[in-house]
């Protein structure tokens, strides 16, 4: 019987070990993971559009991450693209947004000067592109009350928007099944302009854009489905 009971120790005291190895990687943020990814966008409890994230390792040293990001509101559906290199630092070096019928938005940043449109942009802390959060995000270690200061870039042209910071507050319960995820608040201007829940292996599960709604989801079908022909033609088509 004592026998039993201390072997019984034993394994729970590995368990209480793995487990505490895994939140201490956790904690200390990770790198990205390669692989696709699909969310849903909803504003006003209607689906309008999807976003398909790709992170890929086109070379030994540098991670790409491309966004396909569709609404359809009224009209037609408006999509953009996006791809950001991140240097094995964790800074990224180069961000390209492009829309059907307008110039492409580029910026480029090596740690010390920042460019856009061919002209230097004045910053005060380090950059970052409006659409470009994702891999600022998933890589925060999950330290309640820890603070990144940023500036902001606007994606509609290759100006500065303003001071900006991701601010991390801790596990909330989400949703009606009350899921345990990590609550990192985005603030421009002192002003909240998003909120992420990440679960703890750093995804983003959801995402407030003050009014739209992304969800995570398991593969295309479920990003696409209820959209129109026109979206699923578009998403077809800009993945070719």
């Amino acid at each position: 019987m004592s026998g039993r009971l201390h072997r019984l120790g034993d394994e729970l005291r590995t368990v209480a070990e793995t487990a505490g190895q895994a939140w201490e990687r956790a904690k200390s943020g990770r790198p990205l993971e390669t692989g696709d990814q699909w969310e849903t966008i909803s504003h006003g409890y209607r689906k309008v559009g999807f976003l398909h994230r790709t992170i890929s390792t086109p070379d030994d040293d540098a991670t790409l991450v491309t966004q396909v990001v569709a609404v359809e509101l009224a009209g037609p559906p408006a999509w953009a693209t996006t791809s950001m290199r991140i240097e094995p630092g964790g800074d990224w070096s180069a961000y390209v947004l492009t829309r059907p019928g307008r110039t492409p938005v580029t910026w480029r940043w090596d740690g010390a000067a920042l460019r856009g449109a061919g002209a230097e942009v004045p910053w005060q802390a380090p950059p970052v592109p409006s659409l470009g959060f994702y891999p600022i995000v998933t890589t925060l270690p999950l330290e309640a009350g820890h603070v990144r200061e940023v500036t902001v870039l606007a994606d509609d042209a290759a100006t500065a928007e303003g001071s900006g910071a991701f601010v991390a507050h801790g596990w909330e319960s989400v949703g009606e099944e009350e899921e345990q995820l990590w609550r990192v608040d985005h603030f421009v201007e002192g002003r909240r302009s998003a909120t992420f829940w990440l679960d703890v292996a750093h995804r983003i599960r959801l995402a407030d854009w003050v009014g739209a709604i992304c969800r995570m989801v398991t593969d295309a079908d479920e990003a696409l489905a209820g959209l129109s022909d026109q979206m699923r033609d578009l998403a077809k088509r800009v993945q070719a």
